[in-house]
This record gives C-alpha cells, sequence and structure tokens, in this order.
C-alpha cells in the first residue's frame, strides 16, 4: 500500500502501463449504457346526429262540364340516425440515455501495481546490509531510500561546452600553445565533447546517482516522465527519496559512459583532457573538477518506476 503523504517527483508512464498488461485484468478507459425513454398518448372521438323529417300534402280538383274530378294525396317521409364514432390510440415506449465514462490516472495503476507486487511477495524493500552484501536479485523489485547526489556527466560536459564557446577556441588554445604541442586542442575537444554529450542524452534518458550508506544505486531515468516539466532534475538534489524499480545489475563497477558502447574509448579521451584543463586553472581560468567516471564499490542498477519524496 503506497503511503498517502508519498509525493511523486518521477513516475515512468511506458513502464507502469507495460505491466498493466502483465500483472492486471486490463481495465476499461470509457464504459457507456443506453436506455431510452420515450412515452406518447393520442385519442380521437368523433360523433355525430343526424335527424331528417320530409312532409308532403298534394290537392288537386279538376272540374269539367258535366263532370268534377278531386285527387288529394299526401306523402310523409321521416329520416332520422346517429353516426358515433370513437377511437382511442396510446402510444408507451422507455428510453433513457446514460453515458458513464470511467478513466483511470496512471497514479491509480501506480498503487494497484505496488498492491499487486505486495500481496505476491514479489516487493522486497532491502536493508542497507542487504545492499552491501549484495544480497538482491537481479530481475526483482525493490522499494529502496536513498539520497539524490549531484554526480552527473551530463552536467560536467556542458560546463565544459560552454567554457570554450563563451572564452573562444582560438583565445584558450593561444593560451596553452607554449604547453602542448600535439594535435589536442580546444577546438578538437569541443567537438568530441558535443558528440559525447549527444550520445550520452539520447531519447532524454541519463543516470540519477543515489546513495544509501555505503551503497551507490544508479538510476536510469526519462527527463519527460518527471512529475513537473518546469521543474529540474536535480531541484531535489540532497534531499531522501524513495524508489520503486527493477533491478538491472548488481556489481562493483560500472561506467557512466557506458550508454556509448565503445565507452572505454570515451573514458581514456575524457582522461586526456585533463592536463589542458589544470592547464587552464593555471591560468586563471575556472574549470569544474571531473566527475568519476567509473564508480567502484557496492553498486546497484536500477530501472526506476516510480520516485517519491
Amino acid at each position: 500500500m503506497a503511503n498517502i503523504f508519498d509525493v511523486f517527483i518521477y513516475l515512468d508512464e511506458g513502464l507502469i502501463k507495460n505491466l498493466c498488461s502483465s500483472m492486471l485484468e486490463g481495465y476499461i478507459e470509457i464504459r457507456t449504457s443506453k436506455v431510452t425513454y420515450d412515452r406518447a398518448l393520442t385519442g380521437r372521438v368523433h360523433l355525430e346526429n343526424r335527424q331528417q323529417l320530409f312532409g308532403e300534402e298534394r290537392s288537386a280538383r279538376d272540374e269539367r262540364e258535366g263532370y268534377k274530378g278531386k285527387n288529394t294525396s299526401e306523402a310523409c317521409s321521416n329520416q332520422q340516425s346517429v353516426d358515433r364514432d370513437t377511437g382511442v390510440e396510446q402510444r408507451d415506449c422507455e428510453r433513457v440515455e446514460e453515458e458513464v465514462k470511467k478513466i483511470y490516472t496512471i497514479f491509480t495503476f501506480h498503487n494497484r501495481i505496488l498492491d499487486v507486487l505486495s500481496n505476491n511477495n514479489m516487493l522486497t524493500r532491502p536493508s542497507e546490509s542487504q545492499l552491501i552484501n549484495s544480497n538482491i536479485i537481479v530481475g526483482s523489485f525493490i522499494e529502496v531510500t536513498g539520497t539524490i547526489t549531484t554526480t552527473s556527466v551530463l552536467s560536467y560536459l556542458d560546463i565544459i561546452i560552454d567554457i570554450i564557446n563563451c572564452y573562444g577556441e582560438e583565445y584558450l588554445n593561444s593560451l596553452i600553445k607554449e604547453d602542448f604541442k600535439g594535435n589536442m586542442n580546444f577546438s578538437s575537444i569541443l567537438n568530441m565533447e558535443k558528440r559525447l554529450r549527444d550520445i550520452l542524452a539520447l531519447n532524454g534518458t541519463q543516470d540519477l546517482i543515489v546513495v544509501k550508506g555505503n551503497t551507490i544505486i544508479i538510476l536510469t531515468v526519462n527527463t519527460k516522465f518527471f512529475m513537473n516539466n518546469d521543474a529540474y532534475i536535480y531541484d531535489k538534489v540532497n534531499c531522501n527519496c524513495k524508489i520503486m524499480g527493477k533491478v538491472l545489475s548488481v556489481s562493483k563497477n560500472i561506467s557512466l559512459f557506458r550508454k556509448a558502447s565503445s565507452y572505454e574509448y570515451y573514458e581514456k579521451l575524457i582522461a586526456s583532457f585533463e592536463p589542458l584543463m589544470k592547464a587552464l586553472e593555471s591560468k586563471g581560468i575556472i574549470v569544474p573538477k571531473m566527475p568519476r567516471i567509473r564508480l567502484e564499490g557496492n553498486i546497484v542498477e536500477l530501472l526506476p518506476i516510480s520516485i517519491c519524496v
């Protein structure tokens, strides 16, 4: 059961929908039912009385010399009729229209998945000693707490690229031309670091480093799944957080350049830039400290489904 006071800062909608198809019975986004109600009553009455009376009387006298004649006739006709026409018609039809829409939010799916994992003992909450002893299974779902760190190779590369763009390649090259006679210069460094940055930021994924005691937890996050699009990935730096995710690997060392298939090459390449960075520092230009590219110790690589604070 999720804690009602948890505030999500990250929720991977794609992974949650993926898990819904395998763990849950499916869902109905829209359910519609219709009943029609219609009632009509009509009536018709026709009433007619007719009476007809006809009378006729005739009298005729005929006189001729030596003869008298008289004719009398009477005719009477009486006709009376009553016409009545009555009709009643009723139509009754019931029709009620009702539409019900039930749309589940991604938060509901997340909590249902969390309940299924917990009820079936598929979700573990390892202690710090279990993490140190690597007592977790690759492929299992875990819920762990830790502190978000500022370690980021992308931020380091961004700063170096900004320094070269701001000061200018020619000016920086002029500062080191007496000390470095080789082919390496800031023009080539700029192009190489831009290319490396593009690879590490491909499809919006990057590493978020969390520590729990002596254990390093590497989260591969997608920046589009952070809850507030106006927020920054490191807004909650040095804050405790709770992560629910799937264990990808447990190891003693891992490279933050592993997203680039030739990560060993890029590790050597970045290391070769260090003498030039130190030369800039000696000239009064402040440069950032290069983070550890290869992490060593107790390391857990986790595919996060949700991150809460």
